[in-house]
């Protein structure tokens, strides 16, 4: 996170466990969330404060064409339909 955050003390991002749970979790200033971003998380709404994010994409493959999340890694387009 990069703010001082009042929020700290709720669990604000939480991601769906294969219990059908949803798991929450709380972070601190300068903390970061590396997750695959395949996996269902949500976060609650800003009831105090404000939330600021930075989302950043890390792809392996050749620069993708396709107007879709496109999980083949090679070639600039697929068969997608």
């Amino acid at each position: 996170m990069l703010i001082p955050c009042t929020l700290s003390r709720s669990r604000f991002w939480q991601t769906l466990e294969s219990d059908g749970i949803m798991k929450g979790y709380t972070f601190k200033k300068g903390d970061a969330i590396v997750f695959p971003s395949y996996k269902y998380h949500s976060v609650a709404p800003v009831t105090g404060g404000c939330r600021r994010t930075l989302i950043l994409e890390l792809w392996r493959g050749d620069t993708k064409q396709c107007d879709h999340r496109c999980d083949i890694a090679k070639g600039a387009y697929c068969d997608h339909v």
